[in-house]
C-alpha cells in the first residue's frame, strides 16, 4: 500500500525516479509541495510545485528543453508511489522569489533559435533602459553601416509609407520610448527613426538577424 499524501506536504522524489518527459533525465531528489491530487486507476496522482533549492539546483539545459518543449518546470505531475515524505526546506515566498526570477530569465527561451539568441544577450539585465544600453552594446559589434532597410512600422515621418526603402547611417539615441534610434540618410536628412520599426533588405546580411532579432524583443518585451 502506498504513502497517502495530502495538499500542502512536503514530499521527496525517490532516489533513481527518471523524468517521463526526458529520457535518462534523473529526478530523484527533487522536492516539493503538494499542490493538487487526482485519482488515477485507484492510485493518487500528485501534482507538486518544486520548493526553491530544487529551482535553483535546476540544470539550464533541462530548463530550456522544457522552454522549448512547452513544458512546465516549475510543478510536475506523478503517481504518488515515486515520492516519499520530506522535511520543509524554504517558506512560499522563497519559491516565488525563485520562480519570478527565472520566467524573467528564461521568458525568451520558447521563440527557439532566436529566443535563445535573444536570451544570451539580454538574460539577466534588469530594467529597460539598460536592457536597451546591453543591445546596443551588442548591435555596434553586430552591425555594419551603412545598410539598406525599409520602413516596417511607418511614423509621422514616414506616414503611410511602409516599405520605402532607407540608408541607415548609424546610431542616434536610445529613447525610453521609442529604444534604440538611429540615422536615416537622404537628400532631406538625416532623420531619427526606431531602429525597431524597420527590416534590413538584406536577408543574406548579418545585419538582417541583428535587427530582426532586437524588433522581436522590442515588441515582446
Amino acid at each position: 500500500m502506498w504513502t497517502k499524501f495530502t495538499v500542502g506536504e512536503c514530499v521527496r522524489v525517490k532516489a533513481g525516479t527518471k523524468d517521463p518527459d526526458f529520457e535518462g533525465e534523473i529526478i530523484g531528489g527533487w522536492q516539493g509541495r503538494v499542490v493538487e491530487i487526482e485519482q488515477w486507476k485507484g492510485e493518487q496522482l500528485l501534482t507538486v510545485q518544486w520548493d526553491s533549492l530544487t529551482l535553483k539546483a535546476m540544470k539550464e539545459s533541462y530548463i530550456l528543453q522544457c522552454e522549448k518543449d512547452g513544458l512546465e518546470y516549475f510543478e510536475m505531475s506523478l503517481m504518488a508511489k515515486v515520492f516519499e515524505k520530506a522535511d520543509v526546506r524554504d517558506k512560499p515566498k522563497d519559491v516565488e522569489s525563485i520562480q519570478d526570477f527565472l520566467y524573467k530569465k528564461y521568458y525568451w527561451a520558447g521563440l527557439e533559435e532566436q529566443g535563445i539568441r535573444i536570451q544570451k544577450i539580454i538574460g539577466g539585465v534588469k530594467g529597460e533602459i539598460k536592457q536597451f544600453q546591453t543591445w546596443e552594446d551588442h548591435l555596434f559589434q553586430e552591425l555594419s553601416f551603412p545598410f539598406e532597410a525599409k520602413i516596417a512600422e511607418s511614423n509621422r515621418i514616414f506616414a503611410n509609407q511602409r516599405g520605402k526603402k532607407v540608408e541607415v547611417t548609424g546610431f542616434d539615441v536610445i529613447d525610453d520610448l521609442r529604444g534604440i534610434v538611429v540615422n536615416l540618410g537622404g537628400r532631406k536628412g538625416p532623420f531619427q527613426y526606431p531602429l525597431s520599426d524597420l527590416a534590413v533588405l538584406d536577408r543574406t546580411s548579418p545585419n538582417y538577424q541583428a535587427v530582426d532579432d532586437y524588433a522581436v524583443w522590442f515588441a515582446n518585451r
